[in-house]
């Protein structure tokens, strides 16, 4: 094999490594943050609940837990469980990352399929993790026990795995978009004896 195909494969390599080590600690802050997103969305549409019964009272965060080290909300309580409360948490985290797409993908055309393939992620982790198997459903249990249907319940944990490949790819994409190879024989040069 020649020097030039060597250094070519160990360039790709470095690359590959680069952008996974990126969308580790992208997902993880997204996966994380989706838990603030979602109880900001009980919180928000329960305090709008709450002023159409006349009450000026906001809900509160009840439960935390730990997302990869971080102190993150669980639960959210409110003086009336509604369906505005129930499904506040659902729809503001599709409308947040559903704009989020909307507004990456304006200012980055050629990636817009990315950036919605992300926010579908969280939609499926919305629908199994907290409608079917929470308790942000009408009848504010679990529609589906997890000890029965153990393949359907841990998609939403598989969420994390998804994301992190989807943005390897989405940075591999722009890298190799923003640096063609010719311009990086000269500033990645490994030398090779």
């Amino acid at each position: 094999m020649d020097k030039q195909k060597i250094r070519f494969a160990l360039e790709n390599i470095l690359i590959a490594i680069i952008a996974t080590v990126i969308s580790l600690f992208l997902s993880i802050f997204l996966f994380c943050m989706s838990y603030y997103i979602h109880e900001f969305g009980h919180i928000l549409f329960g305090f709008i609940d709450n002023l159409l019964h006349l009450k000026f009272i906001l809900p509160r965060i009840s439960v935390f837990m730990e997302c990869s080290y971080f102190p993150v909300p669980q639960q959210t309580k409110n003086i009336s469980d509604s369906l505005i409360f129930a499904y506040g948490g659902f729809i503001f985290t599709l409308m947040f990352f559903y704009s989020f797409a909307y507004y990456l993908s304006k200012a980055f055309k050629k990636y817009k399929y990315y950036f919605y393939l992300i926010a579908s992620t969280f939609l499926f982790r919305e629908f199994f993790g907290n409608f079917l198997f929470g308790t942000d459903n009408p009848i504010r249990n679990p529609l589906l026990n997890s000890t029965n249907y153990p393949i359907l319940s841990s998609i939403s944990g598989y969420i994390l795995y998804a994301n992190i490949f989807i943005i390897s790819i989405l940075i591999i994409s722009i890298f190799k978009e923003k640096f063609p190879y010719k311009k990086l024989k000269k500033s990645l040069y490994i030398p090779i004896s």
